[in-house]
């Protein structure tokens, strides 16, 4: 009997990477301070990161993904300050 593997569609892929982020996004609105700071470290690293790419579109993509994600966190914890 054989293992096989099926691959995974763009489409499952994306499905993966949206759910990611919307499970992302919930946890740093309703979260702690802790975890929203995770996040922006996260966001921080991915811009950074997105610097040493040489590919201008990648970098691009990365960069944007970088402010994005910078941008939940941060508004993440100012919810979460103000609930304080």
């Amino acid at each position: 009997m054989e293992n096989q593997q099926s691959k995974q569609s763009a489409t499952e892929a994306a499905g993966y990477v949206a759910g990611l982020g919307i499970e992302m996004s919930r946890t740093a609105m309703r979260g702690k301070h802790m975890s929203a700071a995770i996040i922006v470290l996260a966001g921080a690293i991915l811009l950074l990161g997105g610097s040493f790419i040489r590919h201008s579109d990648t970098q691009l993509f990365v960069q944007a993904a970088g402010c994005a994600v910078l941008a939940i966190g941060l508004y993440g914890w100012f919810v979460s300050v103000a609930d304080k």
